[in-house]
C-alpha cells in the first residue's frame, strides 16, 4: 500500500491518498487537489505540473 498526504505536500488538511500503485495514489491526489485546492492548479504550465507530480512521487510512502 502506498500513501501520500496533503501534509506531505505542505498543505494543512488531513487528506491521505492510498492505493496499491503509484498511479492510483497520484490519480486520487490529483483529483483531491483539483477539487479542494484549485488555487494550486490555476495557471500551472505543463512543466510546473510535471514538477509537482515528481515531488508527489518523491514524497510517496510505502505502508505495510
Amino acid at each position: 500500500m502506498k500513501t501520500l498526504s496533503c501534509k506531505d505536500l505542505g498543505m494543512d488538511d488531513g487528506f491521505v491518498a492510498k492505493g496499491v500503485s503509484e498511479d492510483e495514489v497520484m490519480d486520487k491526489m490529483m483529483m483531491h487537489v483539483k477539487e479542494m485546492h484549485p488555487d494550486m492548479m490555476k495557471g500551472k504550465s505543463e512543466e510546473e505540473m510535471m514538477e509537482m507530480k515528481k515531488m508527489m512521487k518523491e514524497k510517496m510512502k510505502d505502508e505495510m
